[in-house]
């Protein structure tokens, strides 16, 4: 369950339909939100991974199947590709 949180509209489904990726934030002040890629499981949608990726949130996000790698680029001017394992991720 993602209670309390902010959503942001960027997801992404695994190619096999059993993960989905949104992004979530909470507001560390009034100007600043902390940035989060979280992992959930569908149809049960307990989340299974976490990834804080910092102030800035993700422009793109990617997903592959079964949710083992999270690819993401950032919104500020980097524009780097960043790739991370699930496992990585706790959860």
């Amino acid at each position: 369950m993602l209670r309390g949180l902010g959503l942001r509209s960027n997801f992404a489904v695994s190619s096999d339909a059993t993960h989905v990726v949104v992004q979530t934030y909470r507001n560390r002040d009034e100007r600043t939100r902390d940035w989060t890629l979280t992992v959930v499981e569908l149809p049960t949608g307990r989340v299974v991974g976490e990834r804080p990726i910092g102030a800035v949130s993700a422009g793109l996000v990617a997903l592959s199947a079964h949710a083992e790698r999270i690819a993401f680029t950032r919104t500020d001017t980097d524009r780097e590709v960043r790739v991370f394992r699930r496992d990585a991720c706790g959860g």
